[in-house]
């Protein structure tokens, strides 16, 4: 398996730092880009190989890292995935769309697309 640092394509910004990962993090992470945390959160996923990841909306450059990740490397693990790009759920299993904090249907993927409506209560 390659390194951590390498599957979350971290080593340049890496190897910029004086004391690589000794390194200071500001406050609140000022010094990393938001898509750098969130490669950083992935890393931690990986070292600690956790079962279940939350993904909150990411921008499309990482979220195909992460795509690339998960599917070599943690193939069986559950993601949770806040999205708002068909490309960051097309390999689930399973979606949840929402609307207003309402669940509008279910699709189920398994070899085809199934369309499960959710019936008002």
């Amino acid at each position: 398996m390659e390194g951590i640092e390498d599957m979350c394509l971290l080593n340049e910004a890496i190897s910029g730092l004086p004391y690589l990962l000794d390194s200071s993090v500001s406050n609140e992470g000022e010094n990393w880009s938001m898509g750098q945390c969130q490669l950083f959160c992935l890393g931690r996923f990986l070292l600690k190989r956790n079962r279940i990841l939350v993904v909150d909306s990411i921008d499309s450059a990482t979220d195909a890292i992460l795509q690339r990740v998960l599917r070599h490397e943690f193939s069986e693990c559950t993601v949770i995935n806040v999205a708002h790009r068909v490309p960051t759920v097309i390999d689930s299993d399973m979606v949840m769309v929402l609307s207003y904090v309402k669940l509008l249907f279910l699709l189920y993927i398994a070899g085809h697309l199934k369309l499960s409506p959710i019936s008002p209560k």
